[in-house]
């Protein structure tokens, strides 16, 4: 049940906008909860400003790949595409869902090819 209140979610809350100083598109489990989202976001500007110089993002396009339960516990991998400073970066965003209550979050950046 839990399962399908997290991809209702997804879906529901796919268009949110303007919250935050940056525009949120598309779909991300993370946009339903401020923190959670706020906390994938500080681990893309930390990444923004130390390899980039980069302190101001515009906008996150992000797209869920895969969303699924294991053992009771809902896990998403998910595309954040971000433009910052005139530049668009993209990162790999996985979600877990902790038996704590908390989630899990790894950010990896993934470096476009030429």
């Amino acid at each position: 049940m839990r399962y399908l209140s997290m991809l209702g979610l997804v879906f529901l809350l796919g268009a949110c906008a303007g919250l935050g100083g940056s525009t949120y598109q598309g779909n991300s489990t993370a946009y339903g909860s401020r923190t959670l989202r706020n906390d994938v976001m500080n681990n893309i500007k930390l990444f923004e400003r130390g390899t980039y110089s980069c302190n101001s993002i515009q906008s996150v396009n992000a797209q869920v790949l895969d969303l699924k339960e294991v053992r009771g516990l809902v896990q998403a991998l998910e595309s954040w595409q971000v433009q910052a400073c005139g530049q668009t970066h993209t990162y790999q965003v996985s979600l877990r869902q902790s038996s704590d209550g908390g989630t899990n979050i790894g950010v990896t950046f993934k470096k476009e090819e030429e």
